[in-house]
């Protein structure tokens, strides 16, 4: 299967999204400070009931630095991203991509010490816990929403 399978399927079982586009923001949460747009949205199935709370979506590219590169390049080469950012909108099997992505993340680890392990980050980590818990929800949450659908999406998933 591929993103056009993905797509697929999300049609035939009537998923859509709906977003908030807040624009383009720079974050410093990781290691590498990204540029990215923001998203709240919202995914529905056709006769079932929403995903729940929204959710926040983010898209974008990591804004690295660049040996020996002037403020001036710097502030050029972001404002060529936060160009090519702006053209970006989330897709409904984007959305449940990443979804899957976190759930997945959550569901291969046995524990939060084996989730830290996996993703080289400190089991005294706050930020850590709160990603590990936030995908164990999306783990929960993805698995109600999509119920007796929830087999399919994830073999699509696998060529994704």
């Amino acid at each position: 299967m591929s993103a056009e399978t993905m797509r697929a399927l999300c049609k035939r079982h009537g998923l859509t999204i709906k977003y908030v586009d807040h624009g383009v923001e720079i974050s410093h949460d990781s290691a590498q400070p990204w540029q990215h747009k923001r998203f709240t949205v919202t995914l529905a199935r056709k006769g079932a009931q929403d995903y729940g709370a929204p959710i926040t979506y983010r898209m974008g590219i990591p804004v690295m630095a660049k040996p020996r590169e002037t403020i001036a390049e710097r502030q050029r080469r972001e404002r060529k991203h936060k160009r090519e950012i702006k053209q970006r909108v989330p897709t409904v099997d984007g959305v449940v991509a990443a979804l899957f992505t976190d759930a997945s993340s959550y569901d291969s680890s046995l524990d939060f010490a084996d989730y830290c392990d996996s993703f080289g980050c400190s089991q005294d980590s706050i930020k850590a816990r709160d990603a590990y818990l936030a995908c164990g929800e999306a783990s929960k949450r993805i698995r109600l929403f999509l119920g007796p659908l929830f087999d399919d999406f994830a073999q699509a998933m696998k060529d994704y």
